[in-house]
């Protein structure tokens, strides 16, 4: 009877022991198994954008970069069937096709601009010279948005990340004047405060 106890608790043993040395092996496996599933997945989103890239993606980030560039040519027609139509499409390809992240930013611009719409927003708003008119702080925070948004693109579709201040200093000669100083740094700060409420850091 003690002999066969003695058995059963070395084979216990055993495979404890087995187990034991085995198991990290199995965890091993596990991680690189892990490791392959979300390489693979990362190859076949990869497939799939290079396959589309020169259609909508290319059309969208032209679109959304010629209205930060452009934008007074960009919204000239903007009461125009056409320009909505094309409006809600590049919306549309951004949802599709953008990250998490650019679909908040695009989620924030767009909720913002409905707020601007009511009657009760359609006062100055209080920061920066007082000279400046509402539409034209509006347009420095719709150029900010745009920024971050096409910055986004940019990151999702070439993996390279550029600073959204960056943009608007390209498109902004006098960014650095007194008079624009102020107004952009206030302008800059209200979007990224904005984009925290969707979980976007800046």
């Amino acid at each position: 009877m003690i002999n066969i106890l003695l058995l059963l608790i070395l084979g216990a043993l055993t495979v404890i022991g087995w187990f034991i040395k085995d198991s990290s092996i199995l965890l091993r496996e596990l991680k690189v198994e892990k490791f392959r599933s979300i390489n693979k997945r990362n190859l076949q989103v990869e497939a799939f954008f290079k396959q589309i890239k020169g259609s909508e993606i290319d059309e969208a980030f032209r679109y959304w970069t010629s209205m930060l560039m452009d934008m007074d040519n960009a919204m000239k027609d903007i009461e125009s069937q056409r320009w909505k139509k094309e409006h809600i499409k590049m919306q549309q390809i951004v949802f599709m096709y953008g990250s998490e992240r650019t679909v908040s930013i695009l989620t924030a611009m767009m909720q913002h601009q409905y707020n601007q719409d009511r009657i009760e927003n359609k006062v100055n708003i209080s920061f920066g010279s007082q000279e400046n008119s509402k539409k034209e702080i509006q347009s420095f925070i719709l150029m900010i948005y745009i920024a971050y948004l096409v910055c986004s693109l940019k990151l999702d579709f070439t993996g390279h990340n550029v600073e959204p201040m960056n943009l608007i200093k390209i498109k902004i000669t006098d960014i650095e004047t007194e008079k624009n100083k102020k107004i952009f740094e206030d302008a800059h700060s209200f979007v990224k405060e904005d984009l925290k409420k969707y979980d976007v850091e800046s």
